[in-house]
């Protein structure tokens, strides 16, 4: 059985392999100046939460699909670039007129009348410029030490997984440990170094701090981002895949840390004299060999003031892993799971929440990619056990790159 798992994977194995040497895989809409790629994923969900309000007991439909389309290339030498739009289900309706009326002619309005209209949910994933001003390679074509200086919308640098991309997680949403930290992308501008062939990467930067899941209407601060990470068996690709078919095992460990200082004011826009920091680590590994694939992290957070000599503690862990099954050269089936803890307010009250994830996933390769389809047919619960709630219920995805 080794034996025809081995010829299984070999042309998809060669050609990954391929891909992992590039930042990018390789795409029919490809040139030096540009490349088009993207995603769609169709998504539908069922919810019943007990312990919720009547409204809210049942939640279904497919509001979780959405799309992306990214555009990369290089203009020059050193210079790239790359464009991530990501169009959702969501409908929104927007104010796009108000006008005064006059019943009695008096010169004087008597009410208003708005006009609205409804907008599909588009979100910049990114949007950034990179400058690699150093790259230095051994006479045996190893990368020595890379450089890059990157500006404009991104993903944060801190958890593993809050830097993987829509179309290249495990799952169809990131786990609730990490969203309940880091959402969405930020802009602001960062420094990666890497070294021996990216088995080691550095990375440091400054932000807006609007990727954090809090209300920032009414806080001013940076948002300082860093995050080290080792590979010492070789580099590992950044998404998160069952079809990581080397028969060598590799590993990669790493650390991260957030950090805002912030001013806090109130509704009217004054200074309230409170002076935060918000301080953020986290520790992550990742292993893989021939179709098994595994990966956890851990987070930390501690809200301090001046005001008080209490702080606000938060901790959040998760762990998912996967196993691609070769069944026919033509799909993989890969059974797959994850379990998720979230721990707020720990230094007063704290507030258990308990979240997993489990399914299979049939992946449907091509000549470019492994994982050109995907079908994720999946058992979602999650348990606040200090609030009385639960919630469970399935999903279904289909990714499509393209």
């Amino acid at each position: 059985r080794d034996v025809e798992r081995s010829r299984g994977l070999g042309d998809v194995y060669k050609r990954q392999e391929e891909e992992d040497e590039a930042e990018d895989k390789p795409s029919p809409f490809k040139s030096e100046h540009l490349t088009i790629e993207g995603y769609i994923q169709p998504q539908y969900s069922y919810r019943a939460r007990r312990g919720a309000r009547p409204r809210d007991q049942q939640e279904f439909g497919a509001q979780q699909t959405r799309a992306g389309l990214i555009f990369h290339g290089n203009v020059l030498p050193k210079w790239s670039y790359r464009a991530h739009i990501v169009v959702g289900s969501q409908i929104t309706r927007v104010l796009t007129d108000v006008d005064s009326v006059d019943y009695e002619g008096d010169g004087s309005a008597d009410n208003l009348v708005t006009r609205s209209s409804v907008v599909p949910g588009v979100e910049l994933e990114q949007l950034w410029v990179n400058y690699r001003p150093v790259d230095v390679s051994s006479s045996k074509g190893m990368q020595i030490f890379e450089l890059n200086l990157k500006l404009g919308q991104m993903r944060v640098p801190f958890s593993k997984q809050n830097k993987t991309q829509n179309n290249s997680l495990l799952f169809p949403r990131r786990n609730p440990a990490i969203t309940s930290f880091l959402v969405s992308s930020d802009l602001g501008g960062l420094v990666e170094a890497a070294f021996a062939d990216k088995r080691v990467s550095l990375s440091g930067g400054v932000f807006n701090g609007t990727g954090l899941a809090v209300n920032r209407d009414n806080r001013r601060g940076p948002l300082w981002s860093a995050q080290v990470e080792i590979a010492p068996l070789g580099a590992l690709g950044g998404y998160e895949s069952a079809l990581e078919l080397n028969k060598k095992p590799r590993f990669a460990v790493g650390t991260g840390m957030l950090y805002s200082p912030y001013q806090l004011f109130n509704t009217a826009g004054d200074d309230t004299l409170t002076r935060a920091r918000d301080l953020l680590v986290s520790a992550s590994a990742k292993f893989v060999m021939h179709g098994f694939y595994l990966q956890g992290e851990f987070i930390r957070r501690q809200v301090t003031d001046n005001l008080s000599s209490r702080p606000f503690l938060s901790t959040g862990a998760y762990g998912q892993l996967s196993y691609a099954i070769p069944a026919g050269k033509k799909l993989f089936i890969a059974p797959l799971g994850n379990f998720g803890w979230t721990a707020s307010e720990q230094a007063v009250e704290p507030l258990n929440r308990y979240y997993t994830t489990d399914g299979l996933a049939l992946y449907f390769p091509n000549e470019r990619q492994p994982d050109a389809v995907r079908v994720s047919l999946l058992y979602e619960g999650e348990w606040r056990v200090d609030e009385g709630e639960s919630a469970q219920g399935g999903t279904l995805q289909v990714q499509l790159k393209f």
